[in-house]
């Protein structure tokens, strides 16, 4: 089972480190799934996935809400 779900995280993961919503080329990363493709990842304990960039990414938001809220 962990090596399906693996392949699939590997398979869906985007040059950028991220997941997209849908699967169609005109669809962007959105913050909600990449959160839990992060999360489900490290709970299940996925081998060979890179989570930094996905993780950067998501601090970044959080970053930018922090600069226009306040």
């Amino acid at each position: 089972m962990r090596a399906a779900a693996t392949r699939y995280a590997l398979r869906h993961q985007t040059p950028e480190g991220l997941w997209n919503t849908w699967h169609s080329s005109d669809d962007i990363p959105a913050p909600d799934v990449v959160a839990h493709m992060v999360a489900g990842i490290q709970a299940a304990a996925l081998p060979g996935i890179d989570l930094a960039p996905a993780r950067t990414w998501l601090a970044s938001l959080a970053t930018d809400t922090d600069r226009t809220s306040g």
